[in-house]
């Protein structure tokens, strides 16, 4: 983020992290994931932390963050939208669910899948894309940039065998979150969303 952290006269880096103990045995790091696996996609608020720098590039040359878009509000507050935190359901899916990899749909959206295991991920339900993500696209970001970037809905991944989808569906509702199966995991290597490879 080089427009921020060596912005014009001033400097601005702020770091933060967490760190945990877990049994060996509880780690859930993709090794189980095989082909026919469902992919759990966990509704995201907006933005998130995706891709900001691409963000303001493409919308604050048109419009200020005191702007007002229709459906999608004041532009500033859009981005700014709290992201959804998922710790609680995702812990109770891990309790109560046999789970095959989960990822947090991030920087480098859905590209980080890879990360779990190199197989392939087959993305081709996604939900309604949020306002301030299509707008972004207007102003000419390609749609397969906006995919390797942003968040395109779907803040989490949760994938497990296909008899384990309609629980951890369960859970997110419980929690106040939705979520929808957005893909299954296939033979061939790589990230494809709306049968397009991205990754």
């Amino acid at each position: 983020m080089p427009d921020v952290i060596e912005g014009k006269g001033f400097a601005f880096d702020l770091a933060g992290m967490t760190v945990g103990l877990l049994e060996k045995k509880e780690m859930v790091l993709g090794h189980k994931i095989r082909a026919g696996d469902v992919i759990i996609g966990a509704h995201s608020s907006g933005i998130h932390s995706n891709g900001y720098s691409l963000a303001r590039q493409a919308l604050l040359t048109k419009y200020s963050i005191l702007d007002k878009v229709r459906g999608v509000g004041i532009i500033g507050n859009a981005l700014l939208k709290p992201t959804t935190i998922y710790t609680k359901p995702v812990l109770e899916i891990n309790k109560r669910c046999t789970i095959h990899g989960l990822a947090h749909i991030t920087g480098g959206s859905f590209t980080k899948l890879l990360r779990l295991k190199n197989i392939g991920y087959r993305i081709d339900s996604l939900p309604r894309l949020p306002p301030i993500m299509g707008l972004v696209e207007e102003q000419g970001v390609d749609l397969a940039e906006m995919y390797k970037t942003f968040n395109m809905g779907v803040g989490f991944c949760v994938i497990a065998a296909t008899d384990q989808a309609t629980r951890i569906r369960q859970i997110f509702k419980k929690h106040g979150i939705q979520s929808q199966e957005i893909g299954r995991i296939v033979s061939e290597r790589g990230v494809f969303v709306n049968s397009k490879k991205i990754a």
